[in-house]
């Protein structure tokens, strides 16, 4: 109704919360449009790669990265424990020096790199329809990928030409085959969607393969570094 207002009155008029706040996500990568667009509340993967223009002829949709912000810290949290195994070898075993390098330097990067990323499942399509977006997610769609990085216990850390259908040993035994120190059945592969599989059947474009080492007896380290003796380890 019309009400009459009287001296003093106050009138007040609240917010739509839906239209008070803009919600933006950033897409970049093999899209043809990257850039960053205002999303509605329940809109997918799928709706903003469509409004993106659609993948690129390079694209490989199952590399995607979709990163958030709240899932940070997790990612961390895991990077550090491989980093943290292969910083007690490196200090307990003082051969292979240039593949130790390599891995830590590997470990070290995907830390720096920890955005939060989420895990899909992109072998399975309908994930980018059932996969909701959230305030500043940030999507990348990578390119293909046909080099298989092998690093940690091989002889000699290199890359790999990926060849399909073959499991993670063709891989090693490029690299030389696994170094005095590997453990003999464990491989972890890091996956192009995120995810890290221990001792996978086959690998996929955009795999890396790791193979973690042994950790010598602490007992006997102290022991040896108490006679000045590491390097001859």
């Amino acid at each position: 109704s019309n009400i009459i207002l009287s001296p003093n009155d106050k009138i007040f008029i609240p917010e739509n919360p839906k239209l008070a706040t803009t919600t933006t996500v950033t897409i970049s990568g093999e899209v043809n449009f990257p850039g960053t667009y205002v999303i509605t509340e329940k809109e997918s993967l799928n709706d903003i790669i469509t409004r993106a223009g659609g993948l690129t002829e390079y694209a490989y949709i199952e590399g995607l990265e979709l990163n958030r912000k709240s899932l940070k810290n997790k990612e961390i949290a895991g990077h550090n424990y491989f980093l943290e195994q292969e910083q007690k070898r490196v200090l307990f075993n003082q051969e292979h020096l240039s593949n130790q390098d390599a891995t830590l330097a590997f470990i070290t990067d995907q830390e720096k790199k920890a955005r939060g990323r989420l895990v899909i499942d992109l072998k399975n399509k309908e994930s980018l329809k059932t996969t909701a977006l959230e305030p500043n997610d940030t999507i990348i769609i990578p390119k293909k990928d046909f080099v298989i990085p092998v690093i940690g216990g091989v002889q000699t850390a290199r890359g790999v030409l990926y060849k399909t259908n073959k499991r993670p040993n063709y891989y090693i035994k490029k690299a030389g085959g696994r170094n005095q120190f590997a453990l003999k059945r464990t491989v972890y592969v890091f996956k192009h969607n995120g995810v890290i599989q221990k001792n996978p059947k086959k690998i996929e474009p955009g795999d890396t393969i790791y193979i973690p080492q042994e950790v010598k007896d602490a007992e006997k380290v102290e022991s040896t570094m108490s006679t000045g003796k590491l390097q001859d380890m």
